[in-house]
């Protein structure tokens, strides 16, 4: 064999470089692999009429009945996905800017994502409105989602937020999501 220079190289020479390029693909290959490879995000669902709503809430008939259960029990890059309904229970104390107390009925202080089945015509988080001790309808950390978000409230009327725009749970069939 042909150095490339001109010169011979050994046998013995050739086989450890031709035994060193094997390997070094193989470790090439076996890091690529594992790079591709993650812990795939969970999605955790939330219906008020659940059977037995129980963590981590991965079925219908387990699914959690307050949407801050299910966030509270995701990490970080999971998906919470809520079914129709009007969500008015639940909450968390939030200690804001300036030692400001607020408390939102939905509080994601992780990079998750909260979205709607049907949409926000259907699947409602309802805040309250008052002088005093009022309810805001949501509080998102730095990359954290809630889609599809709008308000629209007066004085002394509720708050409400409607989540999302996607129809059905990735991966599910018709007729497997409750209305």
């Amino acid at each position: 064999m042909d150095d490339g220079l001109g010169a011979a190289v050994p046998s013995t020479l050739q086989k450890l470089m031709k035994s060193a390029r094997k390997t070094i693909a193989l470790a090439i290959s076996a890091l690529a692999l594992l790079n591709g490879l993650s812990c795939p995000a969970a999605t955790l669902l939330v219906w008020q009429e659940s059977l037995d709503p129980t963590p981590p809430y991965a079925t219908w008939a387990t699914a959690a009945h307050v949407i801050q259960d299910a966030i509270d029990a995701g990490s970080a890059g999971d998906e919470v996905v809520v079914t129709n309904g009007v969500y008015a229970t639940g909450g968390r104390l939030f200690y804001g800017f300036a030692g400001g107390k607020t408390t939102n009925r939905v509080s994601i202080e992780k990079p998750l994502h909260v979205r709607s089945v049907n949409g926000p015509h259907f699947t409602v988080i309802e805040g309250v409105r008052t002088n005093v001790n009022g309810v805001s309808c949501a509080y998102l950390t730095n990359g954290a989602s809630l889609l599809s978000v709008r308000h629209g409230a007066g004085a002394g009327r509720p708050l409400r937020t409607a989540v999302s725009r996607r129809k059905r749970p990735e991966g599910s069939s018709s007729g497997s999501v409750p209305a």
